[in-house]
Parts: C-alpha cells; structure tokens; sequence
C-alpha cells in the first residue's frame, strides 16, 4: 500500500507493513484528465482538474483532519501501469477501504446549495467502483464539489479508531433510495453477511464501468473472493471466472 502524507505531498510504501491511520478517498474518474503516480511524484501536470482534486482532498483533511496524516488515493497512490501492483491493488482494495480512518467521497457534481435530489441524481451512485467505496468504510462523510461536507453514512461523528470528526448528517434513507441497499447493510456490511452472491451482484444494476471487466473486478471483496485481474477477456468471460470464484 502507497500512501501520500498531506503534509509533505510525498508518497511512503507499506509493503508488508501495517500503515499508520489514512483517509481513503472515493471519486468518479475523469478519462484523461486524473493526477497519477508519475505527476504526483514528479510534480508534473499539475493545471489538471485531477491534480487539483488530490490537492482538494489534502487540503479539506489538514483542515478537517489535523490528526491523520496519510491519504490513499487511488489514481496516485497505485502505478497504473504497473500490472502486478494493479493486480493486488484491486484484490486488496475493499479492505483498505474497510481499514481506513474514513472515507471521504468528493461528488463533483453536486453543490453545497442543493436539495437532495440533486445528491441522489450524482453519477457517484452509478458507478461500478463507488459501489465497494460505499459499503466497506465504518463511515463515508460525502462532499459537495466545493469540499463542503453534505452528509455522511455509518458511524456518526467517529472516525474508525473513535477519533472525534465531522460527519455531518446522516444521508443512509436516501442513499438506500438511491441504490437498492437496505439500510442495516449501508450502516455496517456485516448485516448482509447471510445474502445470496445473487443479491448481492443486483446492487450493480444501473452502474457502469470505464473497462467492462471492472464490473466483475469492482465486486471482488463484497463477494469476499480473489482473481487474477486480466483486461482484454471482455465482460462475459470476466464474470465468468467470477461466478466460478464464488
């Protein structure tokens, strides 16, 4: 696991290692236009909307979150390109977000002056990774495109170690609108321990993926399983060895 210290901008590997308490963030992606490994590291690129939305999120946590130092970030904190540390990057992944002091979920699509249609309607909640981003965290605080917090789903007011934070209201009855997820299973995950992979794999329905095979890889940790992470095999042969998996 890399993760980026929100004090220096430099990036420390935990390899092998436990790390020290992080803020995992969660965002839709813009093709083309995110901060990756290279820019960070190399200072390069940094007029992108994506580099400015690391930025944003170090900024809210020194503000917000004086006492957590590390932030994990997955278009920067993982070397795309690197096709072994992809791979267990994504097999490990609902964990991290499980591990994480927080999660805080940027939604650029939505202002700090809206109702909660506007909340409800983001491309957040259709989208195949946000999915895991939702459920495996003890807390998600949700935030408008101006870093402002909007609400929250899970602990109220605590962080994962039980560290005081702002969380804002709790938005779990109109996420659970949003996405077909019961209550109880947005509160904790645990509650959905006894669902079938068939009811679980419904929760993707209206949600997309930049690669197809992501919408099987995105499902790995909710289904609590591993794979070899293959691009180029297409959706069906993907979801496939993911059926076989389980």
């Amino acid at each position: 696991m890399r993760l980026l210290n929100v004090d220096t901008f430099s990036f420390t590997e935990y390899f092998g290692t436990i790390p020290p308490p992080y803020a995992i963030a969660s965002h839709r992606w813009t093709a083309g236009a995110e901060a990756m490994w290279e820019d960070v590291y190399e200072t390069k690129r940094t007029d992108t909307a994506g580099y400015r939305k690391v930025q944003g999120f170090v900024a809210y946590m020194r503000t917000h979150l004086p006492l957590v130092k590390w932030l994990w970030v997955d278009t920067c904190c993982i070397k795309q390109h690197a096709d072994r540390e992809l791979s267990e990057a994504i097999n490990s992944m609902f964990q991290w977000y499980r591990n994480a002091e927080v999660c805080l979920a940027y939604l650029e699509d939505v202002p700090t002056v809206s109702d909660m249609a506007t909340f409800e309607q983001s491309v957040w909640f259709r989208r195949g990774w946000t999915l895991q981003e939702l459920l495996a965290p003890g807390v998600v605080i949700f935030l408008s495109n101006d870093w402002n917090v909007i609400g929250h789903k899970g602990n109220n007011g605590r962080g994962r170690s039980g560290m005081s934070i702002q969380t804002g209201p709790s938005l779990e009855d109109v996420i659970s609108r949003a996405t077909a997820i019961p209550l109880a299973i947005l509160h904790d995950y645990r509650a959905g321990d006894n669902l079938t992979a068939g009811e679980k794999m419904k929760w993707t329905d209206g949600r997309e993926t930049m690669r197809a095979e992501d919408l099987s890889y995105c499902l790995l940790g909710i289904m609590g399983v591993s794979m070899n992470i293959r691009y180029g095999d297409g959706a069906s042969k993907t979801r496939e060895r993911l059926l076989h998996k389980i």
